[in-house]
């Protein structure tokens, strides 16, 4: 899985949140987690890292914002089912 998530790394920028303080993420993923994504969310997004570095304060919360509005959006979009799932002819 790691192999797998480096590769992806090299494509796409990749992150996890987890529920967990950073300490247990660390015991859980390894020592370098916030070096092995270019986000990591602690807490459930309370600590947030960039490339292995805390992110300021100011930039989580603007984070935080954008994700709620994707959330918000996308809760709000209605896809048709037939788009979704087509119907055999």
């Amino acid at each position: 899985m790691i192999a797998l998530l480096a590769k992806l790394r090299e494509i796409c920028t990749i992150g996890f949140v987890g529920g967990s303080d950073l300490v247990k993420q660390k015991e859980q993923l390894g020592e370098n987690v916030t070096e092995m994504f270019d986000f990591a969310f602690s807490e459930n997004g309370l600590t947030a890292y960039r490339l292995g570095n805390v992110m300021d304060s100011q930039v989580t919360h603007h984070l935080q914002e954008t994700s709620n509005h994707a959330l918000s959006t996308t809760s709000r979009t209605q896809p048709s089912i037939n788009s979704v799932y087509p119907l055999p002819k």
